[in-house]
């Protein structure tokens, strides 16, 4: 949830929700007063507090759309101060993604794109959607549409320590799960996740010939014990969906809209893989699911994707796994 002093809120009455999110808080049964409490949460501005955390991270977690319209999960990068919090409307990232990262070049003023800050090692994460108003060679202007803070559940305790820049960055497509990118997969213990939002009634109601105005991505994160991601077969995964905050921005965008994008990093050697296709949710009513105490899950399928080699300038020392990611597995919480 939120972390904002009680100085920074605003009860500003922006609709925190879109329709995806809202029918499925009703499936599950969250309740109305959760859209109350999110008018709280939710800003259509920055506040202080994570003008602050933005401002001292050195790299933020990006999804956003390429041109052919696939969804990626993507990361920018910087020394800290690189994302300069222009004012509680905007900010301007300073870095531009690598040149064989699949969104380079490929976005515009107009796009939307869904930023999310993470702290590893004290596990604070803050989550952002925005709309690009200016892009060049070297920077991304942002303007707020919604921000507000996360709850540290699912994230693992990592301390990372940056590299020498590395000149090999190697690009390697692929639209099948080999063996090696399978048993890669099948350790991990996060990932994020892009979704996006189109509110087609918007869109018809405007006579819009541009829907993309009407467009909103959200760059989320998923953790869980090594084997929470399954593999179904050399093209599918399946991602449970644990216990969160009750917004469902994630599974409210593909409820509408299947486009997903993931990424996952190699924490230990510095490499990336992302990942764009399509998702549908499957719920354990529907069928037994391969988790533990879960009620639903991300069913993803591949359409292409690419293993980054050597495209981060970090690695990460492992410090603990999340008491909520070992309370799934069965441990006890710390």
């Amino acid at each position: 949830m939120s972390e904002e002093n009680e100085s920074d809120i605003e009860n500003n009455q922006l609709e925190p929700f879109h329709k995806g999110e809202l029918d499925f808080q009703t499936r599950v049964g969250s309740g109305s007063e959760l859209v109350s409490m999110a008018k709280k949460a939710i800003h259509d501005y920055l506040p202080k507090v994570h003008q602050s955390f933005f401002s001292m991270l050195p790299m933020v977690f990006v999804a956003a759309e390429d041109k052919q319209q696939n969804i990626w999960a993507s990361v920018l990068i910087g020394n800290p101060g690189f994302i300069k919090v222009d004012n509680k409307n905007s900010l301007t990232i300073h870095a531009k993604f690598i040149d064989i990262d699949p969104l380079a070049n490929q976005l515009q003023s107009g796009n939307e794109m869904g930023l999310l800050g993470i702290q590893f090692e004290t596990r604070r994460r803050n989550r952002v959607s925005a709309k690009i108003s200016n892009i060049s060679k070297s920077s991304i202007s942002l303007e707020i549409k919604q921000c507000y803070g996360n709850c540290p559940k699912y994230i693992q305790r990592r301390h990372g320590q940056k590299l020498n820049p590395k000149d090999n960055e190697i690009s390697t497509r692929f639209d099948t799960f080999n063996v090696n990118m399978q048993a890669f997969i099948d350790g991990v213990d996060s990932l994020f996740i892009a979704s996006q939002h189109l509110d087609e009634s918007k869109s018809k109601s405007n006579n819009s010939n541009n829907p993309i105005n009407n467009r909103g991505v959200d760059s989320s994160h998923r953790g869980g014990m090594p084997g929470f991601v399954k593999m179904l077969n050399e093209k599918t995964l399946l991602i449970p969906d644990y216990l969160g905050n009750n917004f469902f921005n994630t599974m409210g965008n593909i409820s509408l809209n299947p486009k997903t994008g993931i990424q996952f990093l190699d924490f230990e050697n510095g490499h990336r893989v992302m990942l764009t296709g399509t998702s549908e949710i499957i719920w354990a009513e529907d069928q037994v699911l391969p988790f533990e105490g879960v009620d639903r899950m991300i069913k993803f399928t591949l359409d292409h994707g690419y293993y980054l080699k050597n495209s981060l300038p970090f690695t990460w020392d492992f410090k603990s796994y999340s008491p909520f990611s070992k309370a799934y597995a069965g441990e006890n919480l710390e």
